[in-house]
């Protein structure tokens, strides 16, 4: 009844053992706050023996923290990059969990840093390669979806058939006024008589 719609036992289960890990990474921090500080600038290396002194702790404070979560905390928390990153500081010494020197890094230690960091640079760059590959089929498969939808479209509608555009306005006829006629002229011409000379 309690169930959200849409998740399943499974889900609840995850989000539940999220919720205890989250638990025990807060107490982690709050009780040893130099081995597991917030700011990742103050991050460094852990003694090899954290897991067992961490395990002893649970033991000890009986806080009802899940063992596993906890175990699954540390494992989160030495298996980022930041973390690996302090290994390679030179002259690097590992803390106990109040903070106090204890061993320095081994050579060992150091190289298989290195190879972690690489590994996940690779992989990062190969999840950033399938991710812009997935992007592009999505955006293709969207593009040839649109492309049918609108095929589908035109097959339904019947085309239309264009309509005959008006025809442009006659002018109006530009009035003019017809020349009027001249007045006839009439001209007469005089005889002029003139008497037969000798």
């Amino acid at each position: 009844p309690d169930r959200r719609p849409g998740e399943t036992p499974m889900s609840k289960k995850s989000h539940a053992h999220r919720r205890r890990v989250a638990e025990a990474w807060a107490a982690m921090q709050a009780t040893f706050p130099l081995a597991f500080p917030a700011d990742d600038a103050q991050i460094r290396p852990l003694a090899i023996s954290t897991r067992d002194d961490l395990m002893e702790w649970l033991e000890t404070a009986k806080l009802g923290l899940c063992r596993q979560c906890a175990i699954e905390a540390l494992h989160k928390h030495c298996g980022r990059i930041t973390y690996k990153q302090t290994l390679l500081t030179p002259g690097a010494m590992r803390i106990n969990l109040h903070g106090n020197p204890v061993e320095p890094v081994t050579p060992e230690a150091i190289e298989h840093a290195r190879e972690y960091i690489e590994r996940a640079r690779v992989e990062r760059a190969q999840a950033e390669i399938r991710r812009a590959e997935a992007q592009a089929e999505q955006a293709r498969q969207h593009a040839e979806a649109e492309q049918r939808r609108a095929e589908k479209a035109k097959e339904k509608k019947p085309a239309k058939a264009a309509k005959p555009k008006p025809a442009a306005p006659t002018p109006a006829p530009v009035k003019t006024h017809a020349p009027k006629p001249a007045a006839a002229v009439i001209v007469k011409k005089r005889r002029v008589i003139s008497a037969p000379k000798g």
